[in-house]
């Protein structure tokens, strides 16, 4: 878990400073956005997950017209990534569960850049 804001801080002082990001444990909530911030976005077999729900404040679900979302699509799509498809996979599952697509679904949309035996 953790605060969006903060996150997309992390991953933009990551991207500022022209790092990687590798996964190698399961990455939840804020911290995919975190991820995003790598010029290069790792995951490494046995393939830790990466997690998404909608935005809560104070276990509340925030609504999809909320402001937030445009920041959040606006920060992944200036990574480099489908900021529409991160917003898809973030509001298919309210913020009490988790959202965990097949590691293969975030290659193409540059989710991730590079996955072991997968997308390159």
């Amino acid at each position: 878990g953790g605060s969006v804001r903060d996150a997309i801080l992390a991953g933009t002082l990551i991207r500022n400073r022209k790092l990687d990001t590798t996964l190698s444990a399961d990455c939840y909530s804020a911290c995919p956005l975190i991820f995003l911030g790598g010029v290069n976005r790792l995951i490494w077999s046995p393939y830790p997950r990466l997690g998404f729900h909608q935005v809560s404040i104070e276990g509340k679900a925030t609504p999809s017209d909320d402001r937030i979302y445009a920041v959040i699509r606006q920060f992944a799509d200036s990574m480099g990534a489908n900021g529409g498809f991160l917003l898809n996979l973030m509001l298919a599952s309210g913020p009490e569960h988790l959202n965990y697509p097949d590691v293969w679904e975030l290659c193409e949309p540059a989710i991730t850049t590079w996955v072991q035996r997968g997308c390159t």
